[in-house]
């Protein structure tokens, strides 16, 4: 989903900041999902939500699961992506104890019979990306995934709020953009929140 002019820019930098995350070890990996998931608590958004989508962690992401214990043990309905059938994404109900399957692409996701939800349903999703900047732009893995789901939600204001969960060394100067690509509103990393100027 890349175009021509933006791709080896694009390859370069997800090559780059995969590999850098991909060297930091387990105990690196833990200590730093506990520091997000705790300045997570602290924002307004996550206070006043009620749906929140995350993402379970794959390729050196940054583990979601401590802030899943606290969503649950706040009382917030948890939700992950599922892929349809049109490369877009849906969110799916995920509670303590769910068993997960693998998509085609190898990634745990619930089964598609529970409880699905839209991204407009949705008060806060959280994504995944491999880099940032303070303007919002975010890349992914190049799937476009995302960007699909998201791309009618962009001019509306209000909810979703469409946050990246990220190392801070994740964070670029720039990020070459395509037409479809998604801002975000805000980014979380284990020093602290960014409001996006986008």
């Amino acid at each position: 989903m890349t175009s021509s002019a933006t791709a080896p820019r694009k390859a370069a930098l997800r090559k780059q900041l995969r590999q850098q995350r991909r060297e930091l070890d387990e105990s690196q990996q833990a200590l730093v999902a506990r520091r997000l998931a705790q300045r997570f608590l602290h924002l307004p958004a996550f206070q006043r939500s009620n749906h929140l989508a995350l993402y379970l962690a794959q390729d050196g992401e940054i583990d979601l699961g401590p802030l899943l214990k606290i969503c649950w043990r706040s009382g917030k309905r948890t939700y992950l992506p599922v892929i349809r059938s049109g490369a877009e994404l849906e969110f799916s109900r995920y509670r303590p104890g769910d068993s997960l399957q693998l998509n085609r692409f190898g990634i745990p996701e619930p089964a598609r019979s529970r409880e699905l939800r839209d991204a407009l349903q949705i008060d806060v999703i959280v994504a995944p990306l491999v880099a940032y900047s303070r303007r919002g732009s975010r890349l992914g893995m190049g799937g476009g995934y995302y960007d699909r789901s998201l791309h009618r939600l962009q001019k509306r204001r209000g909810k979703p709020l469409l946050l990246g969960a990220a190392h801070s060394f994740q964070e670029v100067e720039d990020i070459p953009e395509d037409h479809w690509d998604v801002r975000l509103h805000g980014v979380i990393t284990e020093l602290g929140y960014t409001r996006c100027s986008a």
